[in-house]
């Protein structure tokens, strides 16, 4: 039997996480909160807390003068009734971001599932998926219909 003093307790530990925002300002309370969290926590029990922060990607906000050429593009190409605008933010993370910092831009999807091939039908990062590569002609057509009304000063 262990007597009150007889317990291990590790000198130090390491927790390692990823926090998804969809604005910079929440990213900077979200900071805040949780390095004030994290030292509370360890002065409770005589401890200290130190946080490091790596951030790899902004969070990608879509220029709305570049979301709205990209669906009067992708409306005219592929008609009205494939255009699916979304209206709620997503966490999911891309290096685009940082693109749309510097330069207008719409992140845009482009489904690549197909009913008549089982495996395009689960997530991207699934080990079963299997893209529909036909998919891909659909993705270069609208860029190229994109850059094309681009240049002739259409969009």
């Amino acid at each position: 039997m262990l007597a009150d003093h007889d317990y291990v307790v590790a000198q130090e530990a390491e927790l390692e996480g990823t926090i998804r925002v969809f604005t910079p300002e929440i990213r900077k309370q979200t900071k805040a909160r949780l390095e004030a969290l994290a030292k509370s926590i360890a002065e409770v029990y005589g401890g200290t807390a130190e946080v490091e922060w790596k951030d790899f990607t902004s969070p990608l906000i879509n220029d709305p003068a570049a979301t709205a050429e990209a669906q009067k593009i992708t409306a005219s190409l592929l008609g009205e009734e494939k255009l699916i605008r979304q209206r709620r933010p997503e966490l999911g993370g891309d290096d685009f971001a940082e693109y749309i910092l510097r330069a207008p831009g719409a992140y845009a999807y482009v489904g690549s599932g197909n009913p008549e091939k089982p495996n395009t039908r689960p997530a991207h990062h699934n080990s079963c998926f299997d893209i529909d590569k036909d998919c891909l002609k659909v993705s270069v057509a609208l860029s190229s219909c994109y850059a094309i009304e681009y240049l002739n000063g259409e969009v």
